[in-house]
């Protein structure tokens, strides 16, 4: 938890969520949020992994590291995340009348 604590507020005090083209978008807010505390997420867990085992696992875990961060998706995770958490449910889905009050 205190890395995603240290992400948060690097993410914060570097303005990256502030940057042009953000603006308003709360899913690309999420993706430079996603963007600084990734990172900071899978070296921790990677060293923590590293210091527990032996040298064929610590490459290992560092080839897996470093596959985690080039292939992370951070634009679709940030506006994935924004469309089931802040911004209601997608376009097109509808809810019948009279469904909500059964």
């Amino acid at each position: 938890m205190g890395t995603v604590g240290l992400g948060v507020v690097l993410t914060a005090a570097s303005g990256a969520g502030d940057a042009p083209g953000v603006g308003e978008d709360p899913a690309a807010e999420l993706a430079a949020l996603y963007s600084v505390t990734v990172p900071l997420v899978v070296a921790f867990t990677a060293g923590w992994l590293c210091a527990r085992s032996g040298w064929g696992r610590r490459f290992l875990v560092l080839a897996v590291a470093a596959l985690v961060l080039a292939a992370f998706p951070y634009d679709a995770v940030g506006r994935l995340t924004a469309d089931a958490f802040l911004l209601g449910p997608a376009v097109g889905i509808t809810v019948p009348l009279g469904a909500a009050s059964r």
